[in-house]
């Protein structure tokens, strides 16, 4: 469903532009929006570290809803380019979430199979997406083609969160996986956090966590 609403998204930027007097705008917001997403990398892995993935997942799910719903209703370039933003962090989130969930799921000798067979939707989605963005701007307009992901995505994306979490208690009931209270108070969690999230800590905590999925 990702591959689908990119390919289908990719189509009709195009519409978008022509509908705003100062297009170049949404251009730089595209550029912004790869960086972000690059950088942030680092700090996804961190949350789903310390909250769990459940809560990591769902986090950029909403953040990816709301980029939807902002280029589905905005009235101009500046919107749209707020729209994508945030849109397109969640999207880079939710697959980098899916990415750890694979490597999570797959032993090492099959892994490579396992991203590969996890990645062959975008094969159907090459010829589907065009045809499908087509009808959206033959029957309604592009901001349907956005706005209609914004209610079919919850559907898609919870049953996954459910999994996350179910798991993740079965881990708990089963000892594999434990959590002990820290005994800190607010203010020293909040600077323990900061120190969590600084660069340096970032840098290496994050790929010792998940080395293969961040090479």
């Amino acid at each position: 469903m990702l591959a689908f609403q990119s390919a289908i998204g990719n189509n009709v930027i195009a519409y978008a532009y022509s509908t705003f007097a100062t297009a170049p705008a949404i251009s730089t917001a595209g550029i912004l929006s790869q960086i972000i997403g690059g950088v942030l990398r680092l700090p996804i892995a961190k949350i789903l570290n310390i909250w769990g993935r459940a809560e990591g997942f769902l986090l950029f799910v909403g953040v990816y809803l709301l980029g939807i719903i902002v280029i589905a209703t905005c009235t101009g370039p500046n919107g749209y380019a707020a729209g994508y933003v945030l849109y397109w962090i969640g999207y880079d989130a939710i697959y980098f979430i899916l990415d750890v969930f694979v490597a999570d799921t797959s032993g090492l000798k099959n892994r490579a199979f396992a991203f590969g067979f996890a990645t062959t939707p975008f094969i159907a989605t090459a010829f589907i997406g065009p045809l499908a963005a087509q009808s959206f701007l033959a029957m309604t307009s592009w901001r349907w083609a956005y706005g209609a992901f914004g209610f079919v995505m919850p559907f898609v994306f919870c049953p996954l969160a459910f999994v996350f979490k179910y798991y993740e208690k079965k881990a708990h009931k089963q000892g594999i996986l434990q959590k002990a209270s820290s005994g800190r108070t607010f203010m020293q969690s909040t600077v323990h956090y900061i120190h969590e999230f600084d660069s340096k800590s970032l840098c290496i905590k994050s790929v010792n966590t998940y080395p293969l999925t961040l090479l």
